[in-house]
């Protein structure tokens, strides 16, 4: 596929009219499902008794109810009444090996016997795992472990803040950089601004700011503005790579180098989020990728290949050595406390997460992990278009590597203009029809990430699965097409 006209592709296909599934097949599918699923049904009810919503994940399929997974094996999952399913949610990405990859889970479970699986001090596999990070990111030269991608975040913002003696952070519009108060801004969908702050008081995100994705004058003004005197100045610049929100929101190569320059002109920090990307797009993540280095580099659930509690912030040592002091040591005038940055983890860098970081990275890139799921990424991308263009679905898929999205007419509520007056109620309709295709493609034994993104792995490399997809998205094309 073109990637230059791609962003003018998605924002057409959102224009058009959403084709629902027929309503004797959105009638049937209640039905269907208690009988395909009876022990999740049952489960379904006990969750909304003890969790709130019924659900904890957010990729978790909700409707009609949800599914409960029992067990995953390389590229597939088994729910708890049997059923086996094409796994492209991958835990929502970090999976690259597959499932339960045999190396990482047998070395892990060695450390767990061997050493324990957390001593809360310091422990030899954090030496192990940041050395194997070290080597691949080319601009990380120190590490630090966390227990998630969001505390990532919020360790990169108050360092940038810090090191900078700036207020301001910048993110573009519609990416996703944890769930922390100051980066519930903008979230998604470009524009939304505080829409989904909550909870959030006003002054925890006023000195957020963001722009248009790959809008590069626009970064560039926020940049002069606020970097005036009596402004407080920009400390950090936030990017995911690829473009916001794991590649919906394309951005060019080239505007990352635009960046690059920009944020060293106005001494800002440039803040690649790689938490999807690391590891994935390449072994030095989206940075090896476009050819760029950033000064400060998020790692989050991809660190620890499914194990928990994984996240990781790597930079330039003069930025990271911010970190070292804890906020405790006394300067030397002896008046205050030096400065420092405070964060903490009792259970961050815990011998499990970093076993299986180390172990995981030594066997993607033994393994070419990288590049045999993006091959297989290509082959499953032709074969859902190819199930699109045969049934006449103005649908089309397209792939970055093994990072797989697939664009459904007026589904994508990513690209719906907030200038139009009813955008929320199109935006609920998006992710009502969304939820009715997620459950189409489980019945047909495929699990994806809310039926828009899809991640292959190098275990997705067999016939089975492409079988499997093929038929699976036959009959999924098929059951639309019905209503054309």
């Amino acid at each position: 596929m073109n990637l230059e006209n791609l962003e003018a592709r998605l924002k057409s296909l959102a224009k058009m009219d959403i084709i629902k599934p027929p309503v004797e097949l959105i009638q049937s599918l209640p039905r269907k499902f208690k009988q395909k699923f009876p022990r999740s049904r049952t489960l379904s009810l006990e969750y909304q008794k003890y969790i709130p919503g019924g659900h904890e994940h957010q990729n978790a399929i909700k409707w009609p109810f949800t599914i409960t997974m029992d067990k995953g094996e390389g590229a597939f999952v088994w729910d708890v009444d049997g059923n086996a399913y094409v796994d492209f949610l991958m835990a929502s990405g970090p999976i690259i090996l597959g499932h339960n990859y045999p190396e990482v889970m047998e070395h892990v479970i060695s450390i767990i016997r061997e050493k324990g699986p957390a001593l809360g001090v310091m422990s030899e596999q954090e030496l192990l795992a940041a050395k194997e990070i070290v080597k691949h990111v080319d601009s990380v030269k120190q590490v630090r472990f966390y227990q998630s991608g969001t505390e990532v975040g919020m360790a990169a913002a108050r360092l940038a803040r810090c090191y900078t003696g700036k207020e301001y952070i910048i993110k573009a519009g519609g990416s996703y950089h944890g769930w922390s108060d100051q980066f519930v801004y903008d979230l998604h969908i470009p524009g939304t601004g505080a829409l989904f702050s909550y909870g959030i008081p006003r002054g925890c995100y006023e000195k957020t700011l963001s722009f248009k994705p790959g809008d590069i004058r626009r970064l560039e003004k926020l940049l002069k503005r606020y970097n005036k005197p009596g402004k407080g100045g920009v400390a950090a610049v936030f990017l995911e790579g690829g473009g916001g929100d794991g590649m919906t929101h394309y951005v060019p190569r080239e505007f990352y180098h635009a960046a690059r320059e920009l944020c060293d002109d106005h001494g800002a920090l440039m803040v690649m989020d790689e938490v999807i990307t690391g590891f994935r797009l390449a072994m030095g993540g989206a940075q090896e990728y476009f050819g760029i280095n950033a000064d400060l580099s998020m790692l989050g659930k991809i660190v620890g290949h499914q194990y928990p509690s994984a996240g990781a912030l790597g930079g330039r040592e003069d930025v990271m050595e911010l970190l070292g002091a804890q906020a405790e040591e006394v300067d030397e005038n002896g008046t205050s406390i030096k400065k420092s940055v405070m964060t903490a983890g009792t259970l961050a860098g815990t011998n499990i997460t970093c076993a299986a970081a180390c172990k995981a990275i030594q066997c993607i890139e033994k393994t070419d992990a990288i590049n045999i799921a993006a091959r297989v990424a290509d082959k499953i991308t032709a074969i859902i278009n190819d199930a699109f263009e045969s049934h006449d679905l103005p649908f089309f898929a397209y792939n970055f590597k093994s990072i797989i999205h697939c664009a459904t007419s007026g589904s994508s509520f990513y690209h719906i203009s907030l200038n139009l007056p009813d955008a929320l109620e199109k935006i609920d309709a998006c992710r009502e029809v969304l939820g009715m295709y997620n459950a189409m493609l489980m019945l047909e034994g495929i699990q994806s990430l809310q039926a828009m993104r899809f991640y292959t792995s190098l275990a997705h490399d067999s016939s089975e699965v492409l079988e499997k997809v093929a038929n699976a998205f036959d009959a999924f094309a098929a059951n639309l097409a019905s209503m054309e």
